[in-house]
């Protein structure tokens, strides 16, 4: 019995927020309160049954001096002779006294029992909920993943799209920096070096991707552009 409550206290029997929301830890709860007062009541009742059989022998002993009016709660005891005190009291005390383990021993018994079968019942609920919501879920995990995914993807390709394009411009700013330069009266050897700079400048540095396309932020906008119209299309043939 304990290795089946411990195994009850444990994944997949704890509720769990991802698989079906706050309905699981709503039911958990709802089943332990009921548990709870259910064996107060319970207790209450085995305590007030004893109690009263108690109560009940000694009124009797108390009402009476005939002790064929005298009452015990089992049966009469056999061992030795009651008919007088204290062998009377003394049977009666020994009964009465054991009323309360046996009584409280049963109850526990019953609880446990009890609530065992309350936890299961728990559970099926649990898995009902579980069931309702599956498609849901289902869904919701897979919208997260292809979204993290197609996210992930385009900030990756605008990071390297974009200082792609921010060396192409850097590139093509060497030759503005070449004509602000203050050359005049500057050696033959340099200027003519220079222009060999500023020629060369007018064609910018470029990265490609497999050598057909630039790295530059037209070609990211030109990714974002196709994809979502080839997702519209795909949507359309769902529809």
């Amino acid at each position: 019995m304990g290795e089946i409550l411990e195994k009850l206290q444990s994944e997949p029997f704890l509720p769990n927020y991802e698989r079906g929301g706050i309905e699981e830890f709503v039911i958990k709860r709802d089943c332990i309160v009921l548990m709870n007062r259910q064996a107060i009541v319970y207790w209450s009742v085995v305590t007030i049954t004893v109690v009263f059989a108690v109560l009940d022998s000694a009124y009797s002993r108390i009402k009476s001096d005939d002790y064929h009016n005298w009452k015990f709660e089992y049966s009469r005891v056999t061992i030795f002779n009651t008919t007088y005190s204290p062998n009377y009291e003394l049977a009666s005390f020994y009964q009465n006294a054991s009323w309360f383990p046996i009584g409280w021993t049963f109850a526990v018994s019953d609880l446990l029992t009890v609530t065992v079968l309350a936890h299961i019942t728990c559970q099926l609920k649990i898995l009902q909920t579980f069931i309702r919501k599956m498609i849901v879920n289902s869904n919701k995990r897979m919208m997260q993943l292809h979204v993290g995914g197609v996210m992930c993807l385009f900030f990756e390709i605008i990071l390297i799209s974009y200082w792609g394009n921010e060396v192409t411009l850097e590139s093509q700013n060497v030759l503005k920096a070449c004509y602000d330069m203050e050359f005049y009266g500057a050696d033959v050897r340099f200027q003519k070096g220079l222009i060999l700079m500023m020629e060369r400048s007018k064609r910018p540095i470029t990265f490609t991707a497999g050598k057909f396309s630039a790295l530059t932020l037209g070609t990211f906008i030109w990714i974002a552009r196709t994809s979502y119209s080839y997702m519209m299309i795909l949507r359309r043939v769902n529809d």
